[in-house]
This record gives C-alpha cells, sequence and structure tokens, in this order.
C-alpha cells in the first residue's frame, strides 16, 4: 500500500493537555488517523516522548520520507521508522506510534477486515475474546491534587456481557453520587475525596455494591514510596509491613486485583507479596514491567501473575505485539490499560479484544474519551454475536 500523504495536529487530551494526533491516506483512497494519550504516573522504563510542539517541529522530515512510498504490512513500515530513528528519542515513542495505529487502520480498511481481527492474525491467535472491564470509579495518588494515597479504586463487574457490566458502573457512580453528593473527580473521571486514609475508597466503593462486582486496586507505590520505605496515612512501613497492610484489606474487602503493590526496585518485596497473594488475587505488574518483553519473562510468576499492557510505555505496536506474546506464553492475566490522559482514540478496544486480553482498564465512563473505549468493545460485542 503507497501512502499518498501524512499530517500532523496538535489536539487537547481529557486533561486539555497537548497531545498529537496523526492522519494517513493511502493512494486506494482509504484514510485513518490516529492519536496518543499520556500519563502522568510513570515508570522509569516507559518509552521516550517528544513534546508536542517539539513533533510538531520536526514532523516535516518524516514527512518526506515516508510520502508517497509503499509497504507491505505494518512489520514493514515499523522497521522503516526503526531505521530512521533506531532508539525512537529523535522523533519520540509518541509520534511512531500515532503513524502504526493509523497505518494498522489503513490496512483494516484495505483488507475490509475489522481492525481487533487484524490484530488478531499480527498475534498468530486464532480465537477473539470480549474483556472484562475495570472501572477506577475513585481517583487517589497522582490523578487528584490532594486526597488518597493510593491512586485507583477499581470496580469489577463479572456479568456474563460487556452492555450489562457498563451499565452496572453507572449504577454504581449513580448511587456513589446519590449517598455522598460528589461533584469533585480527578484525571480518570472517578470521585475524588479529601480522606488520606487508604481504606476510606475501598468502604464507599462497598457500601454501593451489589450482584457479582468485586473491588481492584492500582497501589502505584511508587507515588508514596521513597528508599524501599512507604509512608502514608501518617505512617512509614517496610515491604513486609506493607504486605500485612494488604493482607487486612483482603480480609476485609471483596478484592481481587492489586496491581504495583511495591515500588519498582523493591524486588524482594514483589517475591513476597506474590508469594503471599499468588493463588488468591491478581498481582499485577505495571512500572514493574513496562510493557517490555524482556521484562515480563523476568518477572512472571516470581513477582506476578497478571500484567498491565500499555501502547504508550512500549512505544511501538510490535514491541506491543512482544509484550503480550510473552503475558501469553508465561499463562499471565492481560490486562490492556489506557493512560490519565486520554483521547476519543478507541484503539486500545479493538487491541483488548484482538489480543484476547481478559481485562480492559479504561478509566471511569464519566468522560466521554473513557467511553469511547468502553463502548467500542460493546459495538464489537455485537458483532461477533
Amino acid at each position: 500500500m503507497k501512502l499518498n500523504d501524512l499530517n500532523l495536529k496538535i489536539i487537547l487530551d481529557s486533561r486539555q493537555e497537548e497531545t498529537i494526533e496523526v492522519n494517513l491516506s493511502a493512494a486506494d483512497g482509504f484514510e485513518a488517523k490516529a492519536s496518543i494519550p499520556s500519563g502522568k504516573s510513570k515508570s522509569s522504563k516507559e518509552a521516550f516522548t517528544l513534546e508536542p510542539k517539539k513533533v510538531a517541529e520536526i514532523f516535516p522530515q518524516l514527512q518526506s520520507a515516508l510520502k508517497n512510498k509503499v509497504f507491505t504490512d505494518l512489520y514493514d513500515l515499523a522497521n522503516f521508522l526503526n531505521q530512521l530513528d533506531p532508539d525512537k528519542n529523535n522523533f519520540g515513542s509518541n509520534l511512531h506510534l500515532a503513524i502504526e495505529i493509523a497505518w494498522l487502520r489503513l490496512e483494516s480498511l484495505a483488507a475490509t477486515e475489522p481492525l481487533y481481527r487484524l490484530i488478531n492474525h499480527y498475534l498468530n491467535l486464532t480465537e477473539l475474546k470480549i474483556p472484562k472491564f475495570l472501572f477506577n470509579l475513585i481517583n487517589g495518588g497522582a490523578h487528584v491534587k490532594a486526597g488518597l494515597t493510593f491512586q485507583e479504586y477499581l470496580a469489577i463487574p463479572l456479568k456474563s456481557t460487556a452492555a450489562a457490566n457498563l451499565k452496572e458502573a453507572f449504577n454504581l457512580i449513580e448511587r456513589i453520587s446519590l449517598k455522598y453528593h460528589l461533584n469533585v473527580f480527578g484525571d480518570e473521571g472517578g470521585f475524588a475525596f479529601q480522606s488520606i486514609d487508604p481504606r476510606y475508597g475501598l468502604e464507599v466503593l462497598s457500601s454501593v455494591l451489589r450482584d457479582e462486582t468485586k473491588l481492584g486496586l492500582d497501589l502505584a507505590a511508587n507515588y508514596f514510596c521513597l528508599d524501599q520505605k512507604y509512608t502514608f496515612n501518617n505512617k512509614t512501613m517496610t515491604a513486609v509491613e506493607m504486605t500485612n497492610y494488604y493482607a487486612a484489606l483482603l480480609k476485609d474487602f471483596p478484592i481481587i486485583y492489586m496491581e504495583d503493590p511495591l515500588c519498582e526496585d523493591d524486588l524482594l518485596g514483589w517475591q513476597r507479596v506474590c508469594y503471599e497473594f499468588f493463588e488468591k488475587i491478581m498481582v499485577v505488574g505495571d512500572d514493574l514491567t513496562s510493557t517490555k518483553a524482556e521484562l515480563i519473562v523476568k518477572f512472571a510468576e516470581r513477582c506476578l501473575n497478571a500484567v498491565i499492557i500499555k501502547t504508550t510505555q512500549a512505544g511501538g505496536l510490535l514491541e506491543t505485539f512482544a509484550a503480550i506474546e510473552a503475558a501469553r506464553k508465561n499463562n499471565l492475566k492481560i490486562i490492556i490499560s489506557h493512560r490519565s490522559g486520554e483521547t476519543m482514540d478507541d484503539f486500545i478496544a479493538d487491541l483488548a479484544v484482538g489480543a484476547g486480553a481478559d481485562f480492559l482498564k479504561a478509566g471511569s465512563p464519566i468522560q466521554k474519551e473513557r467511553l469511547a473505549k468502553y463502548e467500542r468493545v460493546i459495538a464489537i460485542e455485537k458483532e461477533l454475536a
């Protein structure tokens, strides 16, 4: 397929911060675009992203290199980009990723094949899967100006269809709103509380739960960790004490998911948590693994039994696919995740279905940028039915 042209726009994300959107046009008349989210809470191993204004300055170089060029598939395009910018420090991984996602959409249009099926083929899979949803209904940590230390309090409805799970999330939001009279929200559209006691968010969610809905936490422990000591609620704890604290939470609340319970350099602590909770809940790596295949292989089973996949952490689609393949080979639960600064681009919904992911985490459906992802999964579910 021959690329006729590519264009760049700077747009605003859900935090009203600048990000990039790339539009590609092919010689056969197809057009496709992609916009890239950004995260506030980042790991030290995350792919390098370039500031949008600097991307705009350097974009003409890449535009002239790609214009009127013919590529056979995503591998061909991605390898060409990587030859131009091997470490992605020149154009930034955000520009690489935007072009690759837009290209994959062109491929989908040209092949008259749904995007999720094309992704499924690239991953050499034969089955599709509708993921369950992780709804971040209460925000804390880096996602609020002041409030709860833990970053995300997740509601996890386990109903039989995606549409029923989204409906249950809205029911929970309504019940929280009526009971607590809140209109303060964090970056991901969840409610924000001023309490410093991390248990409070769990108590709020538990007070409105019904049916088969469970709870999850993204602790984002890097946020409250220094020198492998954890400080919150006016206390400082060791990894051993944190493990005991989490064990108490599991006794008191229906928690099935804990993400980044310890900081990324506290490997002994991670092993202790995994040993303690491996058979009970999902122990999920995000900052620890940073959507890097080699790190997923390194820490599988020893430190975690589930992993977050973020395209922006990986920095490219081939790297994302490699991370997904590593997770599948090591029998880890796969969670496809958004970022705190989101756009209306719903690519991760197709990625979740195509990759056979267990869960999609896209924040609170109150925000339109997050609702778009959930609604896309529901639309795919209807197509497959």
